[in-house]
């Protein structure tokens, strides 16, 4: 065996925990940021919390992409979303592929979907953004708008993109909804305003 190869540095068991400990976390941060009754003090310390536990999950390193591949399946959106925000921060082409795959995977599942892309919205998507603007004219509108959402916040979104367009007239109400998200992050709501205006 090669001394010199990295080895997970955190047990199984603790990984475990981390990342259902930063999942957890991160849904409160998402609602406290909704919430009057959270202050600016609160979501920090809220904030710094997920970050300990982000360095808790990260000090695996790279070897640990089989335990966090495992955790990215479990079904629990909690912890299928901090397992793939941790394979996002690892910045690899390899750890982003796995994470990619099971975007494409989960159409068929709403909260894992949106778990995912909530990862690739808060984390680097450099490696695989031909991959998310490929993804845009998948014939699966849920997978296509959902890759749009988070080419949008990135700021990677062509503003004069057809697809996005053609999607806030699909039939399915998640979809529409969707497509109004990305309509908010980018500047061409003249476009998409004149297309579907109200009389």
């Amino acid at each position: 065996m090669n001394e010199n190869s990295e080895k997970p540095t955190v047990p199984a068991t603790v990984l475990e925990t981390a990342l259902q400990e930063l999942g957890f976390l991160w849904q409160q941060w998402r609602e406290a940021i909704h919430a009057a009754d959270f202050g600016l003090n609160d979501i920090r310390e809220l904030e710094s919390r997920i970050r300990s536990y982000q360095d808790m999950a990260l000090t695996a390193g790279r070897s640990a992409l089989p335990e966090l591949e495992h955790f990215l399946t479990s079904g629990e959106p909690e912890t299928c979303f901090a397992a793939a925000w941790v394979l996002l921060v690892l910045k690899t082409p390899q750890a982003a592929k796995i994470v990619l795959a099971t975007l494409n995977e989960a159409s068929g599942d709403t909260d894992i979907l949106n778990a995912v892309r909530d990862a690739f919205c808060y984390a680097h998507v450099d490696t695989i953004a031909a991959d998310l603007q490929a993804m845009l004219q998948s014939e699966d509108a849920l997978l296509a708008i959902t890759a749009a959402e988070i080419l949008a916040f990135h700021d990677l979104l062509a503003t004069d993109d057809e697809r996005v367009v053609e999607l806030l007239g699909h039939e399915a109400p998640e979809v529409r909804i969707a497509a109004w998200r990305v309509i908010a992050f980018n500047e061409y709501l003249p476009q998409a305003s004149s297309t579907y205006a109200y009389d």
